[in-house]
């Protein structure tokens, strides 16, 4: 009997210990998540009073022309200025699935509780000193500050906003440039939203009043970030880019079509067809300029990056 009331008393001390244990990890948990979930939730008051923005920082929101609400929102992403390998190493990591921009924002690494590693959102955006290029920091930073806008969002605001976002991109059906940025999102399986609440507020003019009030919020005065994008070497580009591979596409359809009628004996159609071809053929021509062009700055991204095979008809 003793020796069964040894290994009793012996099994509830275990279980005495399990359970400390059990407390201490949901404790530490629970801290640790309360932690992270109070740094991403700190007043702007008190980002604006704790983070040294580095001069090339606070030039980022001067001159987008962001609000206290926008320069803290961008400052809890403590941005840094990364080159060449370095930035690929960070924003293009093992396996990317993406298109090559200018900046990122990832889970970096913070001192928690205990001393512990916890994740913390940091924007990186590359560094360029192309004067073709430069100003492309503006638009990134910008760009960037709204996504983690979109991000911390409640439940509540995010499907006003988004709500927002679907009734702007319905009102420019023939924007190509918006609907391939829908496109890409979906393909990479990413919300499109929140990438689109992004775009109209760094490159877009003319929005919902209620849209534009919601960007009041982070912008003083947004113009300034727009005439930034209007001359910025790389957003026009790419936007272009986007715009012809839409109408090469929609123009490769109707040549396929027309084609067959011609070859069914509708000869009719063959002035319309050359006159197609034509217009085919220049949009091609400045597609490979302007992707000739661009080769300089995916490289800044990525130093090994390589081309695609040119579009011809």
């Amino acid at each position: 009997m003793a020796k069964k009331t040894s290994q009793g008393g012996k099994g509830h001390g275990c279980l005495k210990g399990c359970l400390t244990a059990i407390v201490v990890i949901v404790v530490l948990g629970f801290g640790i998540s309360s932690f992270v979930s109070q740094d991403w939730n700190r007043s702007d008051e008190t980002v604006l009073s704790s983070y040294q923005a580095p001069p090339e920082v606070a030039e980022l929101a001067e001159q987008t022309g962001m609000s206290d609400k926008g320069k803290a929102t961008l400052f809890r992403g403590e941005p840094v200025f990364l080159q060449g390998d370095a930035f690929k190493k960070k924003c293009l990591s093992k396996g990317f699935q993406g298109e090559l921009a200018g900046g990122c924002m990832l889970a970096g690494p913070m001192s928690g509780p205990f001393g512990l590693p916890v994740a913390k959102m940091r924007v990186y955006i590359l560094k360029i000193d192309d004067l073709e290029f430069v100003d492309h920091k503006y638009t990134t930073a910008a760009h960037e500050m709204l996504h983690i806008v979109y991000k911390r969002l409640d439940s509540k605001d995010r499907k006003r906003v988004d709500d927002l976002i679907e009734k702007e991109i319905a009102k420019r059906p023939d924007d190509k440039h918006i609907v391939a940025r829908v496109e890409a999102m979906k393909r990479l399986k990413k919300n499109y939203q929140d990438e689109l609440h992004s775009q109209f507020g760094t490159v877009y003019r003319d929005l919902l009043p209620e849209l534009e009030d919601h960007y009041k919020e982070y912008f003083i005065d947004r113009e300034k970030l727009l005439v930034i994008a209007d001359r910025e070497g790389a957003t026009k580009r790419m936007r272009r880019q986007d715009e012809l591979a839409q109408e090469l596409t929609e123009l490769n359809e109707k040549l396929t079509v027309m084609k067959g009628q011609i070859d069914a004996g509708n000869n009719d159609l063959v002035p319309q067809f050359n006159a197609m071809v034509s217009e085919y053929n220049t949009k091609a021509a400045e597609a490979r300029q302007i992707n000739s062009e661009m080769i300089t700055f995916y490289k800044y991204i990525d130093p090994d990056y390589q081309p695609p095979q040119q579009q011809s008809q």
